[in-house]
């Protein structure tokens, strides 16, 4: 089958290049051939290139610089038509956009089979979906050949949302590119820390975490925290930071290049990730592949790959009290963390992007 991947207004996001060539690998592997069309193209920039086992197609920037953005969407479908694509396999990630409706209905209309990814859902950072938006998008996963969810957690917002859904979402969880994320040989002797990565929004509950540092330390660590990733509330956590007086312990390094944040995976004693809400939580696997365990809250996704006393421990989300403890567990057992770290890097072989591109290739196939 020959195979578009659409992601809307992600442009060149750099985590989303890296899923779509993931995948497009995966999926070459199992006969596909991947056109992957993704947002606008920049000067300079070619529109069509082969990079790897994909065909990479950019949008035109006049499709982008249409005052309507649902007729954004032409552009997307004209590359899919002129590639010769049987399957759109588009990925939405919490943000209604009309383009998903207006792809859906083309795929219907012209013959080919639209494949719908919910990989979050009523994310707390993206506008809410609204009453309009739930009923077109509901139309839409009428109209897809296949609906998809990356966790078990999403797809029981999917199904409470869209009651009347024909047939069950099949689960399909995202993968980590295990041939990267790795255990390394630790760097030269560095004061030691734990890491956070990932936005710095509400939902992630870096608040609270850098709260659990305060504690932490009066309890007499010395031990760094050092987030990363985008700043969603642009100085906030850095007024946190300084209000409870945590410099230098505490510190945001910004958003840091790849193979500077691969060092500080390699490096760390172990990723916290308190969130009060999560899809799935990528970074936890990547940390897990790299043979780290990882300190997360009992929520979403992430309740389903860390699992309590194995590969992490599970803290209550929202709960101070309750962080503060498995933090100060783990940071005083030596043993356990490697033990956890062992077992992590078990349960991430289990999200290889081979499972992902199998769990795809069904739906695909199936009628």
């Amino acid at each position: 089958m020959r195979i578009a991947l659409v992601s809307f207004g992600y442009g060149d996001n750099p985590a989303w290049l890296n899923t779509f060539g993931n995948l497009s690998r995966e999926l070459a592997r199992l006969g596909h051939e991947v056109v992957a069309v993704i947002g606008r193209a920049h000067s300079g920039l070619p529109l069509r290139e082969q990079s790897g086992t994909a065909t990479w197609r950019r949008v035109p920037r006049r499709y982008w610089g249409l005052s309507n953005a649902s007729f954004q969407f032409l552009g997307f479908a004209r590359a899919a038509r002129a590639e010769g694509c049987e399957i759109v396999h588009v990925h939405f990630s919490g943000e209604f956009r009309w383009p998903v409706l207006w792809m859906a209905l083309w795929c219907r209309l012209s013959g080919r089979r639209m494949v719908l990814s919910f990989n979050d859902f009523d994310n707390p950072s993206a506008p809410p979906l609204g009453w309009p938006g739930r009923v077109l998008l509901g139309v839409a996963l009428c109209l897809s050949h296949g609906v998809t969810v990356n966790s078990r957690y999403v797809g029981d917002r999917v199904r409470q949302t869209f009651r009347g859904l024909a047939g069950e979402p099949a689960l399909v969880y995202h993968g980590v590119d295990s041939a990267h994320y790795r255990p390394r040989e630790a760097g030269p002797p560095h004061f030691p820390y734990v890491l956070f990565t990932g936005r710095l929004a509400s939902y992630k509950g870096v608040d609270i975490l850098v709260m659990a540092w305060r504690e932490l330390l009066d309890r007499g660590h010395r031990v760094r925290l050092l987030l990363t990733g985008p700043d969603f509330n642009p100085g906030h956590i850095q007024g946190l930071i300084s209000l409870l007086r945590l410099e230098p312990w505490v510190s945001y390094e910004g958003v840091l290049p790849r193979a500077e944040l691969d060092r500080l995976l390699a490096d760390c004693l172990f990723l916290a990730l308190p969130s009060r809400q999560e899809a799935l939580g990528l970074s936890a696997l990547e940390a897990m592949a790299c043979g780290k365990p990882v300190v997360a809250s009992r929520c979403g996704g992430l309740s389903e790959i860390v699992r309590h006393g194995y590969n992490g421990l599970l803290a209550q989300p929202k709960d101070l009290g309750s962080l503060v403890e498995v933090l100060d567990r783990l940071l005083r057992d030596d043993e356990l963390r490697r033990q956890l770290g062992q077992n992590a890097l078990r349960t991430a072989g289990n999200f290889d992007w081979r499972f992902t591109a199998s769990g795809y290739h069904e739906v695909y196939a199936s009628r």
